[in-house]
C-alpha cells in the first residue's frame, strides 16, 4: 500500500485536495489524483495557502513554464511554514512581504529550526537592538551559509577533472562523458533529467527548451 494508504480519503480536506488536482493538474489517472492529493494532505496545508503560493509563482517572480509547475513549487514551498514564521515574528510587515520574506528563506535550503537556532546565537551575543535584526542577522547568516556551499559543490577546482561539469539540478560533479547534453549543450544525469521532465521542458539554466 502506497503513501496515501496512511490518508483518511473520507475527509473534507483530502476529497478538496482531489478535486484540486482533478482542475488543475495534468494527471493521466484517478490514481494519480488520489496521490497527489495524499502527498498535499501530508504538509498539513490547506488548499487556500498552495493557492496563495502558486499565485506568487506565477506572477513576475518564479516564470515557471506551466500552471502544473506553479502547483509544484508550491507544493513544496508550503510545509516549510516559512510564511507562517513570518507572519508570527513579523507583524509590521505585509502579507506581500511576509511571503518575499518566505521565498528568501526557502532559497537558503535551510529549516525554520535551523533559522531559530542562528536567531537565538544572534540574541545571546551580538547585542542587537531588536528580534526583527536577530532574525536578519539569521537569514543573512544562512544566505551566506548556501552561498558557500553552492561554490564549493559547483567549483570545479584544482581538485576535479577537466572535463567534469556540474549538473545544474543536483549541483553534483560528473565526468561530462556520462551526462546528457541538452540542445542548449547544459549537462544533466540522466536521473536529473527524468525528475526535470515531469514539471518542465526547459533548461533550469538558459530557460532554453528542449
Amino acid at each position: 500500500m502506497g503513501e496515501w494508504g496512511r490518508i483518511d480519503m473520507r475527509t473534507n480536506d483530502f476529497r478538496e485536495a482531489k478535486v484540486y488536482a482533478a482542475v488543475n493538474l495534468w494527471l493521466p489517472t484517478r490514481q494519480a489524483h488520489i496521490d497527489w492529493a495524499s502527498r498535499f494532505c501530508q504538509t498539513g496545508a490547506t488548499i487556500s495557502q498552495l493557492e496563495e503560493a502558486r499565485e506568487y509563482a506565477a506572477a513576475e517572480n518564479l516564470r515557471l513554464p506551466t500552471l502544473p509547475a506553479d502547483i509544484d513549487w508550491a507544493l513544496r514551498f508550503c510545509p516549510t511554514g516559512a510564511k507562517e514564521y513570518a507572519a508570527m515574528k513579523m507583524r509590521s510587515l505585509t502579507r506581500q512581504a511576509h511571503i518575499d520574506w518566505a521565498l528568501r528563506f526557502c532559497q537558503t535550503g535551510a529549516t525554520i529550526a535551523q533559522l531559530e537556532e542562528a536567531r537565538e546565537y544572534a540574541a545571546e551575543n551580538l547585542s542587537l537592538p531588536t528580534r526583527q535584526a536577530d532574525i536578519d542577522w539569521a537569514l543573512h547568516h544562512l544566505e551566506n551559509s548556501c552561498r558557500k556551499h553552492l561554490s564549493l559543490r559547483s567549483s570545479v577546482g584544482t581538485q576535479a577533472a577537466a572535463n567534469d561539469v556540474c549538473c545544474p539540478v543536483c549541483l553534483e560533479s560528473m565526468p561530462r562523458v556520462i551526462g546528457i547534453n541538452l540542445p542548449c549543450a547544459h549537462v544533466l544525469h540522466q536521473t536529473c533529467l527524468d525528475a526535470l521532465k515531469q514539471h518542465s521542458s526547459v533548461c533550469p539554466v538558459c530557460r532554453s527548451p528542449f
